[in-house]
């Protein structure tokens, strides 16, 4: 799964829902469709996103972040609401 973002008038804040297929997801968000301007976690052993749980720090250096994937786990049909700050570089979810 990705999520697209463009770089035109970024907002204060973004956000997604994502409803779980299955019972992990992994994600990336892109700048403009662009693998090359990809956000990914910073941390590789704090990947995890967890409803209510403190926000992760986002990276971004141009051309880096292959296989640095956030994580959320989950029941099938359980929804979750995924937050990104831009202004503070970071990312979040809580329960839909």
């Amino acid at each position: 799964m990705f999520i697209d973002v463009s770089e035109t008038e970024p907002p204060a804040r973004l956000a997604w829902r994502a409803v779980m297929q299955r019972s992990r997801h992994e994600f990336q968000i892109l700048r403009d469709a662009r693998w090359d301007l990809r956000l990914y976690p910073t941390d590789t052993s704090d990947t995890y996103l967890q409803p209510g749980g403190r926000p992760l720090p986002v990276g971004g250096a141009h051309g880096k972040g292959h296989d640095m994937n956030f994580v959320l786990e989950g029941s099938p049909g359980t929804a979750f609401d995924i937050f990104f700050d831009p202004t503070s570089r970071t990312i979040k979810c809580e329960a839909a």
